[in-house]
């Protein structure tokens, strides 16, 4: 859709698939660039109801970050698979948000549940994890004030430790995701998705 006006700009096809995010989207010089979370159908809807995810080896539909290239003239979306990690919740630095970028977090579930934390570089396509024993939710990058690159920074998550049922909010380096503090909280978080920033 042409943004101003709202006429049809152009249709593209491309392999059905499900999901639940979009990672980020911009324009280039020829085309527009779509990355999403993506997965080959919707069983990972029923695969996250509770009574699929407790079973003994439940384990639930993998997605991957796939990209699509939109170029006008063209009817066909060209699409690569950037990683095979899921990126489930993903998130991009805010200043990159509608606009090329290098990095985004996101969480994946290797064991059947969101345990991993992973961030993908868009042009070396290298993906670091961190697994530190918990289910996690979504990572949220907070810049460093007066830093320049777009991973200088933390990344903060909110872990739950099913073991010892407390929660405790993560404080990451966004380079490398290294764990660099952990603020425990004496009572669980109930397990969530969704993460929020907010300067004050």
């Amino acid at each position: 859709m042409r943004k101003d006006g709202g006429a049809r700009a152009g249709t593209f096809t491309a392999e059905a698939m499900f999901a639940f995010h979009h990672i980020n989207a911009y324009d280039e010089a020829d085309a527009i660039v779509v990355d999403i979370a993506a997965y080959d159908d919707s069983r990972i809807v029923n695969d996250l109801f509770l009574d699929h995810l407790r079973q003994a080896n439940g384990g639930i539909s993998r997605g991957s970050f796939r990209r699509y290239r939109l170029v006008p003239g063209r009817s066909e979306a060209q699409v690569e698979t950037l990683a095979v990690e899921t990126t489930e919740l993903p998130r991009v630095a805010t200043n990159r948000i509608g606009k090329p970028y290098r990095y985004a977090y996101g969480v994946d579930g290797p064991t059947g549940t969101f345990d991993t934390l992973v961030k993908v570089d868009t042009q070396t396509r290298d993906v670091t994890t961190w697994a530190g024993g918990a289910y996690v939710g979504e990572p949220v990058f907070v810049a460093r004030p007066g830093g320049h690159d777009e991973d200088d920074g933390v990344v903060l998550c909110v872990a739950l430790d099913a073991a010892t049922q407390h929660s405790s909010l993560l404080v990451l380096d966004a380079r490398t995701l290294q764990e660099l503090a952990r603020a425990e909280v004496p009572q669980h978080i109930p397990y969530g998705f969704h993460g929020i920033f907010r300067s004050t």
